[in-house]
C-alpha cells in the first residue's frame, strides 16, 4: 500500500489475473455445430453406424486428419437435429489444459441441457 492507503499496482499480480480472465473466456463458435459442406461425399453407412451407436454409452469417431470426421458429424447432427440434441466442442492445440477443456465441455452440455447436471452415485 502507498502512503494514502491505496494498493499499489503489482504488475505480476495484474498479469496473473489478466491471464486467468483470458482463460475463462469461452469462444462461442467452438460450441456450435459447424455447417456440413454443401459439396460432400454421402456416407450413409457411417451415418447408420452413428445412429446405431446411440444405444452405446460412448461412440468414438477416430480417423486421420482430413478424413472428414467433422464433416460426417456435422452432417449427422443436421440430419438428426429434430430428434436429438448435440453438445459440440471444437478443440484445438490450446485446449490441452484440463481446466479449459472441462469449461468447454460443461458449456457445451449446458447449451443443450441447461440446469444442474444429474449426479450418479456408485452402487
Amino acid at each position: 500500500m502507498d502512503r494514502d492507503g491505496r494498493r499499489r499496482n503489482n504488475p505480476s499480480m495484474a498479469s496473473d489475473l489478466d491471464a486467468a480472465d483470458e482463460r475463462a473466456v469461452l469462444i462461442r463458435t467452438k460450441l456450435s455445430v459447424p455447417e456440413a459442406p454443401a459439396r460432400r461425399v454421402p456416407r450413409p453407412r457411417l451415418v447408420q453406424a452413428l445412429d446405431q451407436g446411440l444405444s452405446a454409452k460412448l461412440t468414438l469417431v477416430c480417423a486421420s486428419t482430413g478424413c472428414g470426421k467433422t464433416s460426417l458429424l456435422a452432417e449427422w447432427a443436421q440430419t438428426a437435429a429434430g430428434e436429438l440434441r448435440f453438445a459440440w466442442v471444437s478443440l484445438d492445440g490450446g485446449d490441452d489444459e484440463p481446466l479449459r477443456f472441462w469449461r468447454y465441455a460443461v458449456a457445451a452440455i449446458e447449451s443443450v441441457a441447461p440446469g444442474p447436471l444429474p449426479r450418479r452415485h456408485a452402487a
